[in-house]
């Protein structure tokens, strides 16, 4: 079964019975799921190493139409959310961060009708949080970590969309990440920062901290003044994206 079959089915399900009528002569959501895909092939962009895509997506309808999607609104971004991700995933579509649905009203449409904006942004949050997140968001900004588990401390990292991708580069205490040719890692993009980031060596292991980036530093999706980094974290510096080794 195609992922656009399995999903009619459950959007099927979630309008069955109470809300059978109610949709019947309203916008179907898997018109929404058809739109998005859409959406998401129009806004492809082949970079270096891959094919990028936008991650937020949002959608406006006209207020009534809108207002019929409340019962179910939940549920329903939920399911729209985990088809593009496994949709982006099939086709080896790389994004900037998590993929988020929304949906919004525009007096100016008229009934049944929709308009979809793509964008990517970094700082889009699910609507429903996974599981295994770490992180916490302080007041401050600065984002908190659970300590690195001892045998696991990081040694490299390797870039894995951008200028160079593959390269590894291993952790030095005073890594220094940027534009400027004064960097230990120079990055070639225009929306990274003369000097954008640095690493350095602290007793609770590896800190990433950001240097005042006009764009900022982002760690699994999540802007970051200061972060103890670990394993398996995935740090975007623009369009540039690394991860930790």
């Amino acid at each position: 079964m195609d992922l656009l079959t399995r999903l009619e089915r459950v959007l099927e399900g979630m309008v069955e019975g109470v809300f059978s009528r109610t949709f019947r002569a309203q916008l179907q959501p898997i018109e929404i799921a058809k739109r998005l895909v859409r959406e998401v092939e129009n806004h492809r962009t082949v970079g270096v190493s891959g094919t990028y895509v936008p991650n937020l997506y949002t959608v406006s309808l006209e207020p009534e139409t809108l207002a019929g999607f409340t019962p179910i609104s939940g549920r329903l971004l939920e399911e729209l959310e985990q088809y593009l991700r496994e949709f982006c995933l099939e086709r080896a579509y790389q994004l900037v961060g998590p993929i988020t649905v929304r949906l919004t009203a525009l007096e100016t449409l008229k009934a049944n009708e929709m308009r979809i904006e793509a964008t990517s942004d970094p700082l889009a949050i699910p609507s429903a949080a996974p599981s295994s997140a770490r992180l916490r968001t302080m007041s401050s900004g600065e984002t908190t970590r659970t300590p690195i588990p001892r045998g696991q401390d990081p040694t490299t990292l390797e870039i894995l969309a951008g200028e160079g991708s593959g390269r590894r580069v291993p952790l030095v205490d005073g890594l220094t990440l940027g534009r400027g040719p004064a960097n230990s890692l120079v990055l070639h993009e225009p929306n990274i920062s003369r000097h954008h980031a640095e690493i350095i060596h602290q007793e609770e292991g590896w800190m990433l901290r950001d240097l005042g980036s006009t764009n900022g530093t982002y760690v699994n999706g999540h802007r970051i003044t200061a972060l103890t980094l670990q394993v398996g974290d995935e740090i975007a510096l623009g369009s540039m994206l690394l991860r930790v080794l």
